[in-house]
């Protein structure tokens, strides 16, 4: 049986916070590549020179409120430094198997000194496994195998300088499809409680480090620096 993708909007925000203003942060201007973005809303608010958003899917590309250009992660069709930013939400465990090839050419193309965002989900997350093998949705696809965090981070260090990590959720990001099920009234409540669950959620992780390796989704903000010292494709 498949799923129907919904989530309510307001556990939405107390849950995952603002994913345009997660990017702002980090993002301030120049050149900006959204991977895999559809439509591009992502990174459509920011005041930048240059705004571009790559994917496959030309529908959604038809769409965008960006610069269009269908392609693949694998072979970026851009020139080698044509980005000052690469924001890759929820794209790199589409390309498991080439994971190291992904993030070689998001370091070709972005400028020594560049920005690149990563935001995925966490593969160790015992109700996220149950949920993608029991329970397809249907913007869920088959090759989807997201990553241990630790290789995650491991292969972005190794070519990238870490500037931040972030590592939440170990159910608080099932509250918004729960909520968006249960009846209206119940809502507003169950909102509050939401932000009571994924408060003490980030709190025990912040006191318990080895539980980050099971979190639902980790976020890491890395800068291109000079030459790495590793073979090429190297985990």
């Amino acid at each position: 049986m498949t799923i129907g993708w919904r989530r309510d909007r307001g556990t939405l925000r107390a849950a995952m916070g603002n994913p345009r203003r997660q990017v702002g942060r980090w993002v301030k201007g120049g050149r900006v590549l959204d991977l895999g973005g559809g439509t591009g809303w992502l990174v459509s608010c920011l005041e930048a020179e240059r705004l571009v958003v790559l994917d496959l899917d030309l529908p959604s590309l038809r769409r965008s409120k960006v610069e269009p250009v269908y392609g693949n992660v694998l072979d970026l069709p851009f020139a080698d430094g044509a980005f000052d930013a690469v924001v890759a939400r929820g794209v790199l465990h589409h390309v498991p198997d080439e994971l190291p090839r992904a993030l070689d050419e998001v370091r070709r193309v972005l400028v020594d000194g560049g920005t690149l965002l990563v935001h995925d989900p966490g593969g160790l997350n015992p109700p996220a496994a149950v949920a993608r093998k029991l329970f397809p949705t249907t913007i869920h696809v088959p090759d989807e195998r997201p990553f241990d965090p630790a290789r995650l981070r491991r292969e972005i260090a190794a070519r990238f300088e870490v500037r931040s990590e972030g590592y939440r959720h170990l159910v608080g990001y099932l509250l918004p499809h729960i909520v968006s099920r249960a009846p209206a009234s119940a809502r507003p409540g169950l909102r509050r409680m939401a932000c009571g669950i994924v408060a003490f959620e980030r709190g025990l992780m912040g006191r318990c480090p080895p539980l980050r390796r099971f979190c639902g989704y980790v976020h890491i903000v890395a800068v291109k620096r000079g030459e790495v010292s590793r073979r090429k494709g190297d985990a």
